[in-house]
């Protein structure tokens, strides 16, 4: 038997960061203050997807769409042996096509009987089954698995906390770059979460991003960054 696989939950403090530019001032208008402010947290996985194949060939497509299905019957019973439960396994994609051989000495490819495939999404809430799930599908006769895809469901809290952070990064930024040359703040005239000043931040930063873990079997779930960017405009009122 496999040894479970263990999950480390740990929840990160978010860090802030804050870029900022001098003042921009044109003849006739208003100065402005453009910053962009940064924060990052991270968050444990608590969900797991494992998407799991069976894949039959067969002379005629009739044939190799019966295989299948006996196959994929005796990988669902031992799925549920295991302790999923049914309402957690999903289709995730059936088809049955003609099998191409590749040709040799530039002979061209041609027909090899029937490929069917079909495949299935688990959802596990108990990541240290993810192996033990694997291998019940495995033995059973899938012969794809095609990975291992970890979520976190409290990410939408997690990406509107950085996003707060974010913005706060960008104020404290912009109150000290206007100290520092004299100045004070005014108000805000403007703020988003992706690059909207030409020639001033960079297109190259991301605005909001949520990276999800994409491992494969027998490696513990890892922690979801979460991490946001927000860009601002703050009128700059010059030392009398």
């Amino acid at each position: 038997m496999r040894p479970p696989i263990r999950c480390a939950l740990a929840l990160l403090t978010a860090v802030a960061t804050a870029h900022a530019q001098e003042p921009i001032a044109t003849p006739g208008a208003t100065s402005v203050l453009v910053v962009s402010g940064s924060a990052s947290a991270t968050i444990p996985a608590d969900k797991a997807f494992v998407r799991i194949a069976v894949e039959t060939r067969a002379p005629t497509a009739a044939a190799a769409g019966v295989r299948n299905a006996q196959t994929l019957l005796a990988v669902l019973a031992a799925l549920r042996d295991v302790g999923v439960d049914s309402t957690g396994i999903v289709t995730a994609g059936y088809t049955v096509a003609v099998h191409w051989r590749p040709g040799e000495n530039g002979r061209p490819a041609r027909e090899d009987g029937y490929l069917a495939r079909n495949a299935v999404r688990v959802e596990l809430a108990a990541l240290d089954r993810v192996g033990a799930v694997i291998d019940a599908a495995l033995g059973a006769g899938a012969n794809r698995i095609d990975g291992v895809h970890f979520v976190a469901t409290g990410s939408d809290s997690a990406r509107r906390s950085v996003l707060e952070q974010a913005a706060l990064a960008a104020r404290r930024d912009a109150e000290s770059l206007a100290r520092a040359t004299g100045g004070r703040l005014g108000r805000l005239l403007e703020m988003s979460t992706s690059p909207p000043f030409r020639g001033g931040l960079g297109d190259s930063l991301s605005s909001v991003h949520l990276q999800m873990g994409y491992v494969q079997t027998e490696i513990p779930p890892p922690e979801i960054a979460v991490y946001a960017t927000v860009y601002a405009r703050w009128e700059y009122q010059s030392p009398r």
